[in-house]
C-alpha cells in the first residue's frame, strides 16, 4: 500500500466536504471492487477522480518527500512522495488537470485532458529531474456511455463521459488483446456491445495532454439503454 502523506486541499466548498468521507471509501457510493471507490461517482455523482503513481529515481535516497501537486477547475492538492516514491490523491480534480512534480525552480508539469468524473489515473514511474517529468505509462479506469458499435475486434470506439459539469467524447481503441466482459465479469464477444451501453474501460493513455484517447485492455458492459448526453450538447 502507498503511504499517504499529508494532503493540502484548496477547493470549492461543495467538493471539500467530500474529502474526509473519501478517505473512508465514501463520497460517491460504492464502485467496482476492482477499481477506486471514486468510480461510484462516474454515473451522476460528484465531479472528482483519484490520481496515484510513483516517481522513479536512480537512487532510493532521491525519492522520498518530493512534492506532487494536482490542480484543475479551482482545485489544488499537494502530497509528498513516500519512501518508495509513491503518491496518492484520494480526491483529485477532473477535466483538464495538471500534475506538477517538485516545487519552485525545481519543478515540471504533466498535463492531462478530459480526466473523467469517478476515474482513476495512475502515473507510473515518472522520471523527474527538475527540468522535466516523464512517465513510462499512464493507466486509467473510467466509465461512460458507448456511442458506436464495434465493426471489428480491432476498432476505435466513441464513449461519452462526464468531465466536471460537461460531457465530452473520448476515443477508446481496442486491439487483439482487449478483453470484453459483461456486468458479472464473464467474457463476451465484442459484437454484444451496442450504443447506449454503460461501460467501464481499463487501459492506458496514448498521449500526454490532448487527445485523451485510451488503448483498452478491458471493456466491461455494466448496463444497457443509457442516454447519450453528448448528443444533446
Amino acid at each position: 500500500m502507498l503511504e499517504l502523506a499529508r494532503q493540502t486541499v484548496v477547493r470549492v466548498a461543495g467538493i471539500a466536504a467530500c474529502a474526509g468521507v473519501a478517505l473512508l471509501g465514501g463520497c460517491g457510493g460504492g464502485g467496482s471492487s476492482t477499481t477506486s471507490a471514486a468510480l461510484g461517482a462516474a454515473d451522476g455523482g460528484a465531479p472528482q477522480s483519484t490520481i496515484d503513481g510513483n516517481i522513479s529515481q536512480p537512487t532510493p535516497d532521491a525519492r522520498p518527500a518530493i512534492p506532487v501537486t494536482v490542480s484543475g477547475g479551482g482545485f489544488q492538492s499537494t502530497v509528498r512522495t513516500d519512501a518508495f516514491g509513491g503518491f496518492l490523491f484520494y480526491v483529485a480534480p477532473v477535466g483538464d488537470v495538471i500534475a506538477r512534480f517538485g516545487e519552485g525552480s525545481c519543478s515540471a508539469e504533466i498535463p492531462f485532458a478530459d480526466v473523467t468524473n469517478g476515474s482513476r489515473l495512475t502515473i507510473r514511474y515518472v522520471r523527474f529531474d527538475c527540468g522535466s517529468a516523464t512517465p513510462s505509462r499512464v493507466d486509467e479506469v473510467f466509465r461512460g456511455v458507448l456511442r458506436s458499435t464495434l465493426p471489428n475486434r480491432v476498432a476505435q470506439l466513441e464513449v461519452c463521459v462526464a468531465a466536471g459539469a460537461s460531457h465530452v467524447v473520448r476515443s477508446v481503441k481496442t486491439d487483439t488483446e482487449t478483453l470484453f466482459a459483461d456486468e458479472t465479469g464473464q467474457a463476451i464477444d465484442f459484437t454484444q456491445l451496442a450504443p447506449g451501453d454503460f461501460v467501464e474501460t481499463t487501459g492506458y493513455r496514448e498521449h500526454l495532454g490532448a487527445p485523451s484517447s485510451v488503448v483498452a485492455g478491458r471493456v466491461q458492459q455494466l448496463a444497457r439503454g443509457r442516454q447519450d448526453a453528448c448528443a444533446t450538447q
